[in-house]
């Protein structure tokens, strides 16, 4: 199953031990950016934005970002 993960989404993230079996720590968050196989959130309990794996988070709710065209990125 392919999850449909979108810039504004509210999800719930996880952190993993090293096994990749026991989960380390876990919160919410709001998805940034996305590449091929990672989404950077922003974690509301970290207070600070972090990359994770597709198969680290979980969609909980859809977003309704849209983004405005009149902003400048900095490069």
């Amino acid at each position: 199953m392919i999850k449909k993960i979108e810039i504004g989404d509210l999800v719930k993230w996880f952190e993993y031990y090293a096994d990749g079996d026991i989960v380390r720590n876990a919160g919410t968050g709001i998805v940034l950016e996305q590449s091929n196989t990672n989404v950077k959130v922003f974690c509301t309990k970290k207070r600070h934005a972090q990359w994770f794996s597709i198969r680290e988070i979980e969609l909980l709710k859809k977003g309704t970002y849209k983004p405005d065209k009149n902003i400048k990125k900095e490069i």
